[in-house]
């Protein structure tokens, strides 16, 4: 398993819990959660730099969220 500890410390997403080598969790509380999993850690890394570390509200789980709880 990679480390993305570094993926935590960088992480600017409100809605972000954790993340593995292919998959993040994001949740807006600790009863429900969503896991996105990507075909390789490439494309995870990729995902987590353009959204979840930086314009997170670009995030098509992001805009989930916030349609499921009307932000």
């Amino acid at each position: 398993m990679a480390n993305t500890v570094w993926r935590a410390e960088r992480a600017r997403c409100p809605f972000y819990r954790k993340s593995y080598d292919v998959s993040v969790t994001c949740s807006v509380n600790e009863e429900e959660t969503i896991r996105y999993r990507f075909a390789t850690e490439a494309r995870c890394d990729e995902h987590f730099r353009r959204h979840c570390a930086v314009r997170y509200m670009s995030c098509p789980i992001y805009k989930l969220i916030e349609r499921i709880i009307g932000i």
